[in-house]
């Protein structure tokens, strides 16, 4: 099995969905039960977070989560855990 990855996004568009296909799971800052992350992930059957609020994709592509006053920071290639499985992080730029 290849390297498996967290796909991490503000929130997904279908210029996406190539990407979405190959991660292990998706993770968005912003959106819903319906949203389009949500629902392409629902289709191909991986796991999904969206509006993670405690979460922010800064313009280095870093992944900044604030919970309960602790400020963690992941590179893409950062190593973080879904459930029980180990995978790699794979963030992108934003405009934000």
């Amino acid at each position: 099995m290849g390297l498996q990855v967290v796909f991490v996004r503000p929130m997904t568009l279908p210029e996406d969905v190539p990407t979405m296909r190959k991660a292990a799971a998706v993770v968005t800052t912003q959106g819903g039960p319906t949203c389009h992350a949500a629902i392409v992930c629902r289709a191909l059957n991986i796991p999904c977070m969206t509006g993670v609020q405690d979460m922010a994709v800064n313009s280095n592509g870093e992944v900044v989560v604030n919970r309960l006053g602790t400020r963690h920071v992941f590179h893409c290639g950062s190593k973080v855990s879904v459930g029980l499985s180990e995978l790699t992080l794979k963030g992108e730029k934003s405009d934000d």
